[in-house]
């Protein structure tokens, strides 16, 4: 029997369910596919069904269902549980997104023929994935170094590898749409968890993203609140977690933000240092390597940064003199909100001038 693949698995539960026909853009959206790639699957579909001697009919203006009764419906779900291999095939913006993930966390230098077989794809489409890649990479003045005899990898400092690999799971990136989802009930979701143990990439990615734990940390952004007598925006919440499940993780692999000493001085000086100071503590009890003054200044930077309900206490009032600090914070939050309906510019201006950064 034809072998299937994820997609066209997918598209026929979807087939088999349906109470009416289904209109390939309405497919399209439930998978989160274009309409060619749904089209090209249901030819996968037509031909494995053809071989158990049922109809996919087609009509144009009204739609695609299968002609077969309820019994066949539920063979056909069976048959489907039953197969022990489908073919997971990425597209080449899913792989590019993966191995930038791959390639942002991986502390050692990986080799060609390693990314050929972890990818699945031949050297040639692995060196214009790179390629790619290093599209997105240059926009922050960043190269992927590919040296003879020693292997690819990403030489940037921690705090721009830590930015980027927030874009990443944010979805802010050229790699069309994003295959991880965050919301405040599951934390962080691999869309492609479920057939992880089909394609090596996939596979190590998975293992990557289950290393930041969101829902652990919402309770820490939650005791955070509480000391700051503030609220963050829903979607402010939803990027703390994700910043500091990142930053957890990295830290307790040896890696540490760089911040310069004076910054980090003028920082304890203000009342959000001890609320960073806990919530460090609280977040990184059981790592081997402590977080250090740079990593809670980072923290104490996020805090003071993300758009808010309510205003900051009178006794967080930064000066003059720490707003030079966060303009680069000030751009990555516009980098991270620019895909999402709120007005990020506006919202930031109205921060900074009111009660996110009140000046004197």
């Amino acid at each position: 029997m034809t072998a299937l693949t994820t997609r066209q698995r997918d598209l026929l539960k979807i087939l088999i369910r349906a109470e009416e026909p289904q209109k390939v853009d309405d497919l399209a959206a439930a998978l989160n596919l274009t309409s060619r790639e749904v089209s090209y699957g249901l030819k996968g579909v037509k031909q494995w069904l053809s071989t158990l001697d049922i109809e996919l009919d087609t009509k144009p203006g009204v739609g695609i269902r299968l002609e077969c009764d309820e019994n066949e419906s539920n063979t056909l779900l069976k048959d489907l549980t039953s197969i022990d291999y489908f073919q997971l095939i990425l597209s080449a913006h899913e792989r590019q997104q993966l191995l930038a993930l791959y390639l942002l966390v991986e502390d050692e230098p990986l080799h060609l023929a390693g990314l050929e077989e972890i990818t699945q794809v031949s050297r040639t489409t692995v060196i214009k994935d790179l390629n790619a890649i290093e599209v997105w990479f240059a926009d922050y003045q960043v190269a992927i170094t590919r040296r003879p005899n020693y292997g690819i990898e990403v030489d940037i400092s921690e705090n721009l590898r830590q930015k980027l690999i927030h874009m990443l799971l944010w979805g802010n990136t050229p790699f069309s749409k994003s295959l991880i989802e965050i919301n405040h009930t599951q934390g962080l979701i691999f869309t492609l968890e479920k057939d992880a143990e089909l394609h090596p990439l996939v596979l190590k990615c998975s293992q990557i993203l289950n290393n930041w734990n969101l829902k652990r940390v919402f309770a820490q952004i939650a005791f955070a609140e509480v000391q700051l007598g503030d609220r963050f925006t829903d979607d402010a919440f939803l990027h703390l977690a994700l910043v500091f499940a990142i930053q957890t993780d990295r830290i307790s692999k040896g890696h540490h933000l760089a911040i310069p000493v004076e910054d980090v001085e003028h920082l304890k000086a203000l009342p959000v240092w001890h609320v960073a100071k806990m919530l460090t503590m609280r977040l990184g009890w059981a790592l081997r390597s402590p977080w250090r003054d740079q990593d809670i200044a980072g923290v104490a930077m996020w805090l003071i940064s993300v758009p808010r309900n309510e205003n900051l206490p009178a006794d967080m009032v930064l000066d003059q003199k720490f707003t030079g600090l966060i303009d680069d914070i000030l751009l990555r939050i516009a980098e991270f909100y620019r895909s999402t309906e709120m007005e990020n510019d506006q919202i930031l201006r109205n921060g900074l001038n009111n009660h996110i950064f009140p000046l004197a």
